[in-house]
């Protein structure tokens, strides 16, 4: 607390020393300062209301801006009483402050959480509103190219394409939202860095860098998410641009090259700069270290790209090069034939579809039946329940949020009456399977994110036991 005495219209007699610490005052220079010199210009009306106050009530109690010596300001809760000599009249304002900057900080940060967790809510919900209807039109989609002739392929193609890409946004705005793990899906190396370099190639060629990139002739699968890696790689490209750019006027080389061999894909990006000075190279990839002038990069570029990296069991490392920077993403290669899955035959393998949305639940009952198992629908948990005991289903595809109760709970009760346990189980989730219960007894069963597509159904399918790899 801080305190300082003053005449009501005269300067100030007394303060203690957190009081002058805190204005930045000698107690001689403090001496020579009325009571409204130490508050923000525009708080005129303090000169009325505070006398008034005190005089009438004794006290007044409220919040200001108080005016340190070097001009700065800050919010403060301040008391202010009076002092009366003998005969009643008021001879001193004693006032009492406390700095409320920590306390707004924290009020702010409280008030910043709370919006984003409404905003996560929202997201949330939206996102399980809008995959349900992209889900129908992707699967619909997928069965009329199915069909042999009679159909626009290339319209259906584009409509497909474009509902995965809402998808993917869907996704993404729950991945700001709940923070969870990223989707992956299997990409050519080659072509996000043919794709990533072409945003950088205009305005390098502008400033006088030239682009050299050089890609495997052969395709290079990885399964990651896109744009984490994209980012990655355009993080890469800015501090090689950087380099260049602080080090000469003239120009310079930024190179872009890919390889793989079998296990690993990678990626090297280069500069002619002037490379990375010995005492540096350990911390290169701290947390908001830069080189750069203040103000103009925050230090976390190589930081974040190393946690996406690793995050995809791959490295990013700073290599040796016979003149400037060279760095090395390397990423485990995606192998086709054995990541690639698919339901030979459904044949014989009873299945029972449980989702309380008509559209998505007819839609897989079709995609099921087309591959050839004998399918039952039910719409709420207690009617699956009812069929599941009677059919014995060898698997059960059920929406995390069906009505009556979870997927989880129908699971739970079918293995608690069934002497042999539940029968295999695939979970379908609008939402990111990152926010779905961690419960050990759960914790095994595949989770199929909406919307997918009818390939994604047959891999989730072989994950949860059912169906045999492609070969």
């Amino acid at each position: 607390m801080r305190g300082c005495s003053c005449s009501p219209r005269q300067p100030s007699t007394r303060a203690n020393a957190a009081f002058l610490r805190a204005l930045g005052y000698t107690r001689a220079e403090l001496m020579t300062r009325r009571f409204v010199d130490l508050v923000e210009p525009g708080m005129d009306h303090l000169r009325r209301d505070i006398p008034a106050d005190v005089t009438t009530k004794g006290i007044w109690r409220g919040t200001l801006k108080g005016l340190r010596k070097d001009g700065s300001s800050f919010p403060a809760a301040c008391t202010i009483t009076a002092l009366r000599d003998s005969t009643g009249r008021i001879t001193h304002f004693v006032g009492v402050e406390r700095d409320m900057t920590e306390d707004l900080a924290l009020r702010d940060q409280l008030v910043h959480s709370e919006r984003l967790s409404a905003i996560g809510e929202l997201i949330a919900g939206v996102a399980h509103e809008i995959n349900n209807p992209l889900q129908t039109i992707i699967g619909c989609t997928e069965l009329m190219l199915d069909e042999p002739e009679g159909v626009n392929r290339s319209d259906l193609e584009l409509v497909r394409k474009e509902a995965m890409r809402a998808g993917q946004i869907v996704r993404n705005l729950l991945a700001f939202a709940r923070r969870g793990v990223s989707d992956r899906a299997p990409i050519d190396l080659n072509d996000l860095v043919r794709a990533t370099a072409e945003l950088r190639s205009y305005h390098l060629e502008q400033i006088n860098i030239t682009l050299v990139l050089r890609c495997a002739p052969l395709t290079l699968p990885v399964a990651v998410n896109r744009e984490e890696i994209r980012q990655v790689i355009l993080n890469l490209l800015l501090n090689a641009e950087h380099a260049i750019a602080s080090s000469t006027s003239n120009g310079g080389t930024i190179t872009v090259e890919t390889s793989g061999n079998g296990a690993l894909q990678s990626v090297e990006v280069s500069d002619s700069g002037p490379g990375v000075s010995p005492e540096l190279r350990g911390r290169i990839f701290e947390p908001f270290f830069t080189t750069r002038e203040v103000g103009e990069g925050t230090g976390l570029g190589l930081s974040i790209s190393l946690g996406i990296v690793s995050s995809h069991g791959g490295t990013l490392a700073l290599v040796d090069s016979p003149s400037g920077a060279r760095f090395r993403l390397s990423l485990p290669a995606y192998s086709e034939v054995a990541a690639g899955v698919s339901v030979t035959t459904g044949a014989g393998v009873r299945a029972l579809v449980v989702d309380d949305d008509a559209p998505i639940r007819k839609l897989i009952v079709r995609l099921l039946e087309k591959r050839g198992y004998e399918v039952s629908e039910a719409e709420t948990g207690e009617s699956a329940m009812a069929l599941a005991l009677d059919r014995r289903p060898g698997i059960v595809i059920c929406d995390t949020g069906v009505r009556g109760m979870t997927g989880f709970d129908l699971y739970r009760q079918l293995a608690a009456k069934d002497e042999v346990g539940a029968p295999r189980f695939l979970f379908i989730s609008g939402e990111k399977t990152s926010t779905l219960p961690a419960d050990a007894d759960i914790a095994g069963i595949p989770v199929l994110s909406k919307p997918f597509t009818a390939t994604d159904l047959e891999s989730a399918l072989v994950e949860a036991g059912i169906g045999a790899p492609r070969v």
